[in-house]
């Protein structure tokens, strides 16, 4: 035996009903209600259900992302990539086709494509540290991305300059 509950808000005729039956003669009376009501019943069920199989594209997603995960590049093997450019020129999309043969999306790597964007960050740092410059940050107008081109930087850095001593 099965049972169907109906709660019917606004036909009070049809209010808190339940009806109990074989599985066809519950599925008749619920072909009734369909009709009578113009199809706009909505079936509400609030028993978990252990046999519920997660979606086949997220189990893909997942399987392609650990596979993914062994293919992220550390940060020195970054910064050989990026000097290796002319003008050490480089955007996320352009190490992600290198490093892992197809684009990186944020909605659908998100955490993939963070460590991706900190390691990038951190070669960068390196590079302008050993280069002695700047990388210099623009948007592309075709794909909206940040694109980084190196500056050499004429400067000292302000620790080993020699200390002028003012005198009043």
């Amino acid at each position: 035996m099965a049972k169907l509950r109906y709660d019917s808000v606004n036909n009070p005729t049809l209010r808190d009903f339940v009806w109990e039956g074989t599985p066809e003669e519950l599925l008749s009376i619920y072909d009734g209600l369909k009709q009578r009501l113009g199809n706009t019943i909505q079936i509400e069920n609030n028993i978990p259900r252990k046999y519920d199989v997660a979606p086949i594209h997220n189990i893909k997603l997942r399987c392609d992302y650990t596979e993914l995960a062994k293919k992220m590049p550390t940060i020195d093997q970054l910064a050989i990539y990026i000097l290796s450019k002319p003008k050490f020129e480089h955007d996320i999309v352009d190490v992600a086709t290198n490093f892992f043969g197809k684009q990186i999306k944020s909605r659908e790597y998100g955490r993939l494509y963070r460590q991706l964007r900190t390691r990038l960050e951190n070669a960068r740092k390196l590079i302008e540290v050993n280069q002695h410059g700047a990388f210099e940050r623009r948007t592309t107008h075709p794909r909206n991305l940040q694109r980084y081109t190196f500056r050499p930087v004429n400067a000292m850095p302000l620790g080993t300059q020699e200390e002028k001593i003012f005198k009043l």
